[in-house]
């Protein structure tokens, strides 16, 4: 009687004497394994394990529907581009201004440094 049954096989306590055909360990009869229904074998459950935990990471070609990432991520990426387009700005502004204080400096040497410095910053 199977424990756990799907289209391929089931898990089920084995009734004879058998041996994991991917580790070769003998399995007693009574042993919890996993019988494949379409090659007729018997797995042990650390083998069966391995195979799926294989087959759900993607090693077999299963591939998850959906992939759930990190808690926040998407938060975390719009406020690193909201960030980086500000940071940007900023940059550009001081550097206009920097340009302005400059040119005043040279254009008119007397006053110059006082327009400069009336001037609030941004």
């Amino acid at each position: 009687m199977a424990l756990q049954e799907t289209a391929a096989g089931a898990l089920m306590r084995i009734r004879r004497l058998d041996t994991c055909t991917d580790c070769n360990a003998d399995l007693p009869a009574g042993t919890l394994a996993y019988w494949v229904r379409s090659e007729q074998l018997v797995r042990c459950l650390p083998c069966f394990d391995a195979r799926a935990l294989a087959a759900r990471s993607g090693i077999d070609g299963w591939v998850p529907a959906f992939d759930r990432g990190v808690a926040g991520g998407s938060a975390q990426r719009e406020y690193e581009r909201r960030w980086e387009r500000e940071r940007t700005r900023h940059e550009e502004t001081v550097s206009v201004d920097a340009a302005w204080r400059e040119r005043m400096r040279r254009e008119h040497p007397l006053l110059g440094s006082t327009i400069a410095v009336l001037k609030p910053k941004p």
